[in-house]
């Protein structure tokens, strides 16, 4: 037996048990937080530092945060047609401020087509990538290489999207009013399974929505994950810099990076908070919902797509060690702490706990199915099953039973009870009672009148006075 202040301790604690409650805490992220610069100091170097200089593109900058011991994703974003890698720069320093490395690149020629785009953005992956192994690199054993993402401009958000058709590891694409030849794009074109945001402009006239982004985003299979957000009034270049759509480009950029490139799904909400700044938002995204997934958990939910740890449990007090032990060897508890998980016996039909040297079969209520209990040659003085209710077999004889409540048991239909000392029973009116042996007690009376199903009955060796069988 347990000392009795453990068992004291365990009576206050044992009702119900929680495991692990760590439910994330999505407070600090609101639209304000994802519109705004981060919390992050911001970095920036160069290939003159050492950047791999790659043969497909030309030149590249690497913003990275400072004030981080976190290992870090990324994106890679180049320019559209005709324009330079200053014209989406300012993305840099944005997402770096919110823990994402970004490194924008130039191409070989501004006139490169999407296709060159395409295998600029390949060739910059494999130097991003070599920033994680290059010694004086600022991020040596930094950089997650698995969760990198990519981004363009009108023909660079097309190369973008032909980048994820060829290689399934981008985790997402983030397309800024994105251009591709409509003659030669078709829905096997964009078959791709990498997370991806459009970004149009509503009176856009170098990559107009309806021929441009509306496509895309219906060429990209249902199966992908996908938003399509077209800011009202805006032109080709509104989405170059987090500022466009009144900062609302800028919270959805982060927000979809965050939620599939980091898998912080505190942001995916504000994913389905359309901006006030959009003419057409659509998307086939659904955020997941956090909660206790376990169907045994007193807070199951059934909404819930994520556990988070907050599932909570009734437990059953079971202070005797003994009673317990046979618990575990039956396979309803593993460890020995005075406690079983409610849900592993509330179902229990039949309960054989012979001959183990019990003295208190406490937590014998929570046995709600039980129709067979057999707990003979233990040590018992008390046993109370007015909970189970479903009991038709009770054999609890040789213990040290001064006390037997069946006042409930009104389905009993066998009791074995000798070789007790009990002094008093009351078995009235338990019609559907077939055999009673009470026999070698203390028993003064007995009344068995209404017992009308009654076939066999031992009570010798009691201190009977009065038996009635009438």
């Amino acid at each position: 037996m347990k000392r009795i202040v453990s068992i004291f301790l365990a009576l206050l604690l044992i009702p119900v048990f929680s495991f692990c409650q760590t439910s994330p805490d999505c407070s600090a992220v609101t639209i304000i937080s994802a519109t705004n610069n981060g919390t992050n100091t911001v970095a920036t170097y160069f290939e003159a530092n050492g950047i791999r200089n790659g043969n497909d593109y030309y030149g590249s900058t690497i913003y990275y945060p400072q004030n981080t011991t976190s290992i870090l994703a990324s994106i890679i974003i180049i320019p559209g047609y005709a324009n330079y890698e200053s014209s989406i720069q300012n993305w840099g320093p944005f997402l770096a401020s919110h823990g994402i490395v970004c490194m924008t690149i130039g191409t070989n020629s501004i006139f490169d087509l999407v296709n060159a785009r395409k295998e600029a953005l390949q060739d910059a992956l494999i130097s991003l990538k070599a920033e994680n192994t290059r010694i004086g690199s600022p991020l040596f054993n930094k950089l997650y290489t698995n969760k990198i993402a990519l981004g363009g401009w009108s023909m660079g958000g097309g190369g973008a999207q032909l980048a994820a058709v060829e290689d399934s590891t981008i985790k997402a694409i983030i397309a800024l009013c994105p251009w591709l030849d409509p003659a030669q794009i078709t829905s096997n074109s964009l078959n791709h399974n990498s997370p991806i945001l459009f970004f149009s402009g509503q009176i856009d006239a170098l990559a107009p929505p309806n021929i441009h982004a509306n496509v895309h985003y219906n060429y990209t299979p249902n199966t992908t994950d996908k938003l399509l957000y077209e800011i009202s009034l805006g032109g080709h270049t509104v989405a170059n810099s987090p500022s466009g759509g009144q900062g609302e480009v800028g919270r959805m950029a982060l927000s979809w990076l965050k939620t599939y490139l980091i898998e912080d799904f505190c942001y995916c909400p504000l994913l389905l908070d359309t901006p006030l700044t959009a003419s057409v938002y659509q998307t086939n995204i659904t955020c997941p919902i956090f909660g206790c997934t376990d169907t045994l958990a007193t807070n199951y939910n059934p909404l819930a797509t994520i556990d988070d740890s907050s599932c909570t449990y009734q437990m059953t007090y079971v202070p005797d060690d003994n009673f317990e032990q046979a618990l575990i060897n039956l396979g309803y508890d593993n460890v020995l702490d005075d406690s079983v998980l409610t849900a592993n016996i509330n179902t229990v039909t039949n309960l054989n706990v012979n001959s183990q040297n019990i003295y208190d079969l406490t937590g014998i209520e929570d046995f709600t199915a039980l129709s067979g209990l057999f707990c003979y040659n233990n040590q018992l003085t008390i046993l109370d099953v007015s909970n189970n209710t479903a009991l038709t077999i009770l054999y609890c004889d040789n213990n040290q039973l001064t006390s037997l409540d069946v006042s409930q048991n009104t389905s009993l239909e066998k009791l074995v009870c000798n070789d007790n000392q009990l002094d008093s029973l009351d078995v009235s009116q338990k019609t559907a009672l077939l055999i009673l042996y009470c026999y070698n007690n203390q028993l003064t009376s007995l009344d068995v009148s209404q017992d009308t199903s009654l076939q066999h009955l031992f009570c010798n060796d009691n201190q009977l006075d009065n038996l009635d069988v009438s």
